[in-house]
């Protein structure tokens, strides 16, 4: 017996409360992410007295840096390198800025166990700026898809990157091609289960060129202006799940790094790009569903830092959005079953400091697309739904204020394209 089915969404991948920041708006203009390719970036750092800054002729004092044991080796001859004890803080490499742990005279050289140090520490006043036009650079793909635990570069040409990781019993396959103003991206999520594959999740689709803007300011120590935003954020997904008896799967949550990108000029500032994908389905034996939908959206996305509540608000506008039926949504089951699915892409979450071993995320925002259903008996109740939200986190434990974290929704849009029986 065939049934249709419908979406119970548990928000795994927020959780936090729905908030309705903006509505869906007609803005047709012409992206300037595609069109304006300027960059106007700058960085100002003003290091307190206290920090101890190795010039660049006294970097050459620097012998090895073990960065599995977070351990810098030192001349011996080195004055600097000798006057430094437990808690200080010191700059090597012009902007790289450690807190030192221990060190260790052995006389030829002095050993120098080191860990993350806040901005706020290290610098008495500090400017950074960026105004960038995001290209999608293949150098930036690769570097962070190496960085990537068990994954694996299967394709390499001269526009397009592949690769693998396995998680848990899923298999992912994430291709990038780079394109003209855009990257096209790939995503395919296989469930194997006694090496049959019992559920297939794909998405497809493509994030287009847009710009980046932004300010961190630091005065006196004290953290006075935090800002990041995107403009004209403009992507275009197919998102589809085809499965049959893949059992359960609750809660999961999988990130996966797609690529980075640096902000020119500012060495210490630079953008992880991630896939979240998560899943809550329960697809007893016998059990299979269909579920096929396309998202387009573009929108600005952001927050803003309040210097006197210590917290960030969003800053949000849905210019354009749509959410439709590829094809409709079919099961089969001789029970109660449900699926819920989606991805988090492109998820850009802001990381400081040098190296990046020691940097800390200190804000993200994220554009997520579920699909989902489920069929009951008490009540008898089928549904389909598609829901479409943004969202952003920060956390300021960089700047000093480690008990300043927040979580909150940019927009969340649902759209039911199936309500049958006894539904609540």
């Amino acid at each position: 017996m065939k049934k249709y089915i419908s979406t119970f969404f548990l928000l795994i991948l927020l959780s936090i409360s729905v908030r309705l920041i903006t509505g869906c708006s007609k803005d047709t203009a012409v992206n300037p992410g595609n069109t304006d390719t300027t960059t106007t970036n700058s960085i100002n750092i003003t290091w307190d007295n206290s920090t101890v800054v190795f010039t660049e002729n006294e970097n050459s004092d620097i012998v090895l840096f073990d960065t599995t044991a977070s351990i810098i080796h030192f001349k011996g001859t080195s004055t600097k390198a000798k006057s430094l004890k437990a808690d200080d803080n010191f700059v090597i490499n012009k902007w790289e800025y450690y807190k030192v742990v221990k060190t260790v005279n052995q006389g030829s050289e002095v050993l120098v166990t080191v860990g993350p140090a806040n901005l706020t520490d290290v610098a008495k006043d500090a400017k950074l700026t960026w105004n960038q036009y995001v290209n999608f650079d293949k150098q930036d793909i690769l570097n962070g898809i190496k960085s990537i635990p068990g994954s694996q570069i299967q394709i390499v040409t001269t526009d397009s990157v592949g690769y693998s990781a396995r998680v848990g019993s899923y298999l992912y396959s994430i291709g990038l091609k780079l394109l003209s103003g855009k990257v096209r991206i790939s995503i395919t999520c296989e469930k194997i289960i006694l090496d049959t594959k019992v559920a297939k999740l794909t998405l497809i689709g493509e994030v287009r060129n847009f710009r980046t803007r932004g300010n961190i300011e630091v005065v006196n120590h004290q953290l006075m202006m935090y800002d990041s935003r995107n403009e004209y954020m403009e992507g275009e997904f197919d998102l589809k799940a085809v499965a049959a008896g893949s059992g359960s799967d609750l809660k999961i949550e999988v990130p996966l790094r797609l690529f980075r990108f640096p902000i020119a000029g500012i060495p210490i500032l630079f953008f992880d790009v991630r896939c979240l994908v998560v899943m809550n389905a329960l697809l007893p034996s016998g059990a299979s569903t269909l579920l096929d939908y396309k998202f387009k959206f573009v929108v600005d996305e952001g927050f803003q830092y309040d210097v006197q509540s210590k917290k960030c608000s969003p800053s949000a506008n849905v210019r354009t959005y749509e959410m439709k039926e590829n094809s409709k949504p079919q099961s089969g089951a001789a029970g109660a079953m449900a699926m819920s699915w989606g991805l988090a892409v492109p998820r850009f979450e802001i990381r400081l400091g040098l190296p990046s071993v020691y940097n800390t995320t200190i804000g993200w925002v994220q554009s997520a697309y579920l699909i989902g259903g489920d069929y009951t008996f008490t009540p008898p109740c089928q549904q389909s739904k598609a829901r479409f939200i943004g969202a952003y986190g920060w956390s300021l434990g960089a700047f000093g204020l480690s008990v300043a974290s927040g979580t909150g929704n940019l927009w969340d849009y649902e759209k039911v394209f199936l309500k049958a029986g006894d539904c609540p």
